[in-house]
């Protein structure tokens, strides 16, 4: 029998490697399990095949002889899945071998051999066991209150966005649309809409946010029939890759809904801009203010820039 400080455990296939568990390890153990499903809400034959696998591997801990007609366990499984369904437990599939392998380790009494009864009991005394009761009082527990971001807080991460950004925007790009004319200019982006990934948005509504940025209506309308025509293309593109009946049907669909919403050409803007395209508007933004308007050749220097920008409204 094993004190209330550690578990004694066979692990392995051939039972050979022995260690053991302290409290501290059930409880974790016992937290993983308790996100299982529920037996209650287990179909029989499920229930069956996994208490008949704990049924095997209670004999593989103790080196316990398994009967020798199959029957034998099969009979003895059902009949546990029987006292479940007569007794319902409020236990989880995956915390039923943690019991039984605790049973046959004397962890609620002596051990007296394995049988329906036997394994009834150390359900029942599993589901009274403190360990059990403390990983359910932490489960139950509200996850802790995290603290609002304090203003300064709220600018640094703005700021630490927009510098990956800038940073990837420089790797990437090179300022490669300098001297186009102002009309070429946002035909030159098409290739680089994504050059600063997920950085591009957060920058976007920083920059706006500290004046930096500064975007007309008309601008943003412009921007918004570019984003539709390189959102069209890429959904072209991920059906022509895509060779999946079913993940072809689904892009066909999303291409003409697409269509039918920004099809009118009489159509306002605002009346076809969506959150899949709004993405895409703020790549466009940012990469043409990195691009034309930002004074910065570099990092540091838009970080000095930014740091100036402290006396606008957070």
């Amino acid at each position: 029998m094993t004190n209330n400080n550690q578990i004694i455990r066979v692990s392995g296939e051939t039972g050979v490697s022995i260690h053991t568990e302290s409290p501290t390890n059930q409880l974790g153990m016992i937290r993983t399990a308790l996100e299982s499903k529920m037996v209650n809400n287990t179909s029989d034959f499920d229930l069956f095949e996994i208490i008949k696998k704990s049924y095997l591997l209670m004999h593989l801990e103790i080196k316990y002889k398994l009967p020798d007609d199959q029957k034998d366990i099969d009979y003895c499984c059902a009949a546990v899945v029987k006292g479940l369904r007569r007794n319902p437990k409020n236990i989880r599939t995956d915390e039923i071998e943690i019991a039984l392998i605790n049973g046959v380790n004397g962890e609620y009494g002596e051990f007296m051999g394995i049988s329906a009864v036997t394994i009834g009991k150390f359900i029942s005394e599993y589901c009274k066991g403190e360990i059990r009761a403390e990983a359910l009082r932490l489960r139950n527990q509200p996850p802790p209150t995290k603290p609002k971001p304090t203003a300064e807080e709220i600018f640094n991460f703005g700021k630490n966005n927009t510098l990956q950004a800038f940073t990837s925007f420089l790797e990437n790009s090179k300022r490669a649309f300098v001297n186009r004319p102002t009309d070429e200019k946002l035909q030159g982006l098409h290739g680089h809409v994504n050059t600063m990934g997920r950085f591009a948005s957060p920058a976007f509504d920083f920059l706006y946010q500290q004046k930096m940025l500064l975007i007309s209506q008309q601008q943003i309308d412009d921007y918004f029939k570019k984003a539709n025509e390189l959102y069209f293309i890429e959904l072209k593109i991920k059906r022509q890759l895509n060779q999946d009946p079913v993940k072809r049907k689904q892009i066909n669909n999303e291409i003409a809904g697409f269509v039918e919403m920004v099809g009118l050409e009489e159509k306002s803007v605002s009346e076809i801009q969506s959150v899949k395209t709004a993405g895409i508007v703020k790549a466009l933004a940012t990469e043409f203010y990195f691009s034309f308007e930002c004074e910065a050749e570099s990092v540091e220097e838009l970080a000095e820039l930014i740091e100036k920008s402290r006396t606008i409204k957070i």
